[in-house]
């Protein structure tokens, strides 16, 4: 299985979920050949680093992420990817109009594990203090545990 997370620079939040997913995926003990997992933005230039606070915010849980560099989202990366996992609606509409066949696997992360009771938007800390980060990274993480069991079947 093929997941790409998708966000607007690729220098946030989408590298957080990738960072979290790899990481989550390893202590499970699945192999990494097994499930893929790699991110893109929709507005960016490649080559950028993670944000600072982003690779603090995971550092401190042990990941890092800091040889990440930000790529552009493209046609061929929908559609190699069997899942498409994105922070916001707005990524969302946008990636399904990149590409029809984004269309049927393409979510939010939280429409995915239907975790919808609040907020189905992952917040953008970018330019926010590392409090903002560490929520951020929270959030995607408790997402991705919902992840992890809806496509492994195991619980983390």
């Amino acid at each position: 299985m093929r997941v790409l997370f998708v966000c607007t620079g690729n220098t946030c939040r989408s590298p957080m979920a990738e960072g979290l997913l790899k990481e989550k995926i390893r202590l499970i003990g699945k192999n990494k050949e097994a499930i893929k997992v790699s991110s893109a933005g929709l507005i960016t230039v490649d080559g950028l680093e993670a944000s600072e606070y982003s690779i603090e915010a995971l550092n401190d849980r042990g990941i890092d992420i800091r040889e990440h560099r930000s790529r552009r989202l493209t046609v061929n990366m929908i559609e190699e990817a069997d899942l498409i996992l994105t922070m916001t609606r707005a990524h969302k509409i946008a990636v399904t109009m990149k590409s029809e066949k984004a269309i049927g696997k393409t979510y939010t992360l939280k429409e995915y594990v239907d975790d919808t009771e609040l907020e189905m938007d992952i917040a953008d800390p970018f330019g926010m203090d590392m409090d903002a980060y560490l929520y951020c990274a929270e959030e995607i993480s408790k997402a991705l545990d919902l992840v992890i069991s809806k496509i492994t079947g195991e619980l983390i």
